[in-house]
């Protein structure tokens, strides 16, 4: 069986194996939320063709290769969605720090020598946003992420830059820009790449772009967005402000019961609820295979 179908087994074993070896190069070369997905499918594909090729070759199986690259293919997504699975049902019995606190920053030292930060206050691209003022996000006594706050010139979009911790040289941030319209509805603009799987309240009009890297190109989207808006001036203190968008976000998800009470009191004794397991293991598919956040 493996002589007379000698070319076959070639050809299956040299596509697995050019598979395997671009997987291998590209997770060493390639960096970023892009060349993560792109790594993923590379070796969602290695494993299909790999598993096809074994079959053959130990088993001699006369079923068509395309049909055992298929088979492996579904074994693999079972096997990764169970472990996936397997994760968030832990994460459900975890007291969770779904929303931040954001509080006065005033230890210089803690921050980066960040290219980011000095681009948005020196670019006249960006409108010459102007630093407003640094935040931090604690939770149980841990430094979760340093955020400078800018507001750009015309006042009516705030940039929160999130630093997460630790920092090493200059760390990678992911941006939220922030703006009111006439009617009082909350316009948001991010790239936050991690899961959040929650609810949004009805008044918020939030676009994720996790695979947008470009603090500029995100920027841009935003003020499309205003564009057949009338946005207000955003004044007023910019942690207040921040912290009552998180006191709206808590209570929407509450109230939906994706988040629930726990053992204790506060916020730190939230847990997620038995309702927020698929939708989270559902956008850590997407987040995974196709950059995209759940709807």
């Amino acid at each position: 069986m493996v002589t007379a179908h000698g070319n076959f087994y070639r050809e299956g074993l040299g596509i697995s194996l050019f598979l395997l070896s671009s997987f291998l190069y590209a997770s060493i070369r390639l960096r970023g939320n892009f060349s993560a997905i792109f790594l993923r499918w590379l070796r969602f594909g290695a494993t299909g063709t790999t598993f096809a090729y074994a079959v053959k070759f130990f088993t001699g199986n006369p079923a068509p290769f395309g049909l055992l690259v298929a088979t492996g293919l579904t074994l693999w997504f079972l096997a990764e969605g169970m472990a996936t699975w397997g994760q968030v049902r832990r994460l459900g019995d975890m007291e969770a720090p779904f929303c931040l606190r954001y509080d006065p920053a005033d230890d210089l030292s803690l921050w980066p020598n960040a290219p980011d930060l000095r681009s948005v206050q020196n670019s006249k691209e960006c409108g010459g946003f102007l630093l407003e003022t640094m935040a931090r996000v604690d939770h149980r006594g841990k430094l979760l992420f340093l955020c400078p706050i800018l507001l750009s010139a015309d006042r009516q979009i705030r940039l929160v830059m999130r630093f997460p911790l630790p920092l090493e040289g200059t760390a990678p941030a992911s941006f939220i820009f922030y703006s009111v319209d006439g009617g009082g509805r909350t316009i948001v603009t991010e790239n936050f790449c991690g899961v959040f799987a929650g609810y949004y309240p009805d008044s918020w009009d939030v676009r994720r772009r996790p695979l947008v890297a470009s603090l500029f190109r995100l920027l841009a989207l935003h003020r499309r967005r205003l564009c057949d808006r009338s946005p207000a001036a955003m004044d007023g203190n910019p942690i207040e402000m921040l912290n009552g968008l998180q006191d709206a976000l808590l209570e929407e998800n509450r109230g939906r019961n994706f988040l629930i009470a726990g053992a204790g009191a506060g916020r730190s004794s939230l847990r997620f609820g038995s309702e927020a397991g698929f939708r989270i293991w559902l956008e850590v598919f997407l987040l995974r295979y196709f950059g995209r956040p759940l709807g």
